[in-house]
């Protein structure tokens, strides 16, 4: 299939464009020359985004659609018009203090938005030439139950371990189950839509699947994957969660995964691991004590158990992502001092009483 550069500014359809890494993403694009058409839920928020980007000398080329339900049939129908590529971005809130809830609060959404924006622009994206769908690291994800080893994952990896706890378990399941679960089956909805329509479309589909976010935030409140880290890296834990691994990764270099994902031929078809490095919690405080030790020494941070070990269950081959992206990811320790500064900005870290 074609690419999508930006010669001639072509129009991109953003999904969910308010979002953490949506609104990263609309910037890129129109500071690289594209014209940008984003959905939002809502005219306050197109509103919002509009005032935003009114400042900067590509405000001419942005325009916004309103798509109140992302699961509704035929809720794209209209934001596929004219468009030459699409960015599916567009995820359902998630709630940290409801983690009681059905699976289907999480799945459904996100199979129905996935598959819903497939389907317009199978039917109505005439000029559409690639589709990127923003997935998630979790839908590569494993369980693990040796200590000991060490396992490597890549784009041929798929978390179906957590769709197999939340169709035993139901909503007894835990919030990050769910939540994976649902990542899952959005992308493999995905991959299945396109192989089944194979003769039809115009089109070719990509996979981003990214690491956690650990940085700035440029829309309202804290994103989920903002939260996840926050709480991990700034609540006392028990040692079992400190010695928990996870995948990281700067928002910026999400970013240009998006970005390339348009232009890079090769692109088309493919899944991409988008992770700088994986660590254990403990491991990533060790780090930013080294970096910020009045933190830790004000009570603002704590420090965890330094004794405890930093071997990690799991790690991610990002070969594809570099050798047909080609970049190179950010400086992990810069990313994790920038996302400290953000929340002392946000006054969320205090040094602890009689300190």
């Amino acid at each position: 299939m074609p690419t999508v550069n930006s010669t001639g500014n072509p129009l991109v359809l953003v999904s969910g464009a308010n979002g953490y890494i949506a609104t990263w993403v609309v910037q890129a694009l129109l500071e690289q020359g594209y014209a940008v058409r984003g959905t939002v839920r809502s005219e306050e928020k197109g509103k919002h985004l509009s005032e935003y980007f009114d400042s900067t000398p590509y405000s001419s080329r942005f325009e916004w659609i309103v798509v109140n339900d992302i699961a509704k049939h035929g809720a794209f129908d209209e934001a596929v018009k004219g468009v030459d590529a699409i960015e599916h971005i567009a995820s359902q809130n998630i709630s940290f203090d409801r983690p009681n809830d059905e699976p289907d609060v999480f799945i459904t959404p996100a199979v129905q938005g996935t598959l819903g924006i497939l389907q317009s622009a199978l039917e109505f994206g005439s000029k559409v030439k690639r589709i990127v769908i923003t997935s998630s690291i979790v839908a590569i994800l494993q369980i693990f139950t040796d200590p000991e080893t060490t396992v490597l994952l890549d784009e041929n990896s798929w978390g179906d371990d957590y769709v197999k706890i939340v169709q035993e378990q139901g909503k007894d399941s835990g919030l990050f189950e769910k939540y994976s679960a649902s990542k899952n089956l959005a992308e493999r909805a995905a991959w299945d839509f396109h192989q089944k329509h194979k003769s039809k479309v115009t089109w070719d589909l990509v996979s981003i699947n990214p690491a956690t976010l650990p940085l700035l935030d440029s829309s309202e409140g804290v994103p989920a994957s903002l939260e996840y880290w926050y709480i991990n890296m700034c609540k006392e834990q028990l040692d079992e969660a400190l010695g928990g691994t996870y995948g990281y990764v700067d928002i910026q270099d999400v970013v240009a995964a998006h970005v390339e994902a348009l232009k890079q031929e090769a692109a088309g078809g493919e899944r991409f691991i988008v992770c700088a490095g994986t660590v254990t919690w403990q491991e990533n405080r060790n780090l930013l004590f080294n970096q910020r030790p009045e933190l830790y020494t004000s009570g603002a941070l704590p420090r965890g158990n330094p004794s405890i070990s930093n071997a990690v269950q799991y790690k991610y081959n990002t070969t594809k992502v570099q050798e047909l992206l080609g970049f190179k990811y950010r400086d992990a320790s810069k990313t994790f001092n920038d996302t400290v500064d953000y929340f002392e900005t946000r006054d969320l870290l205090k040094p602890a009483e009689g300190k």
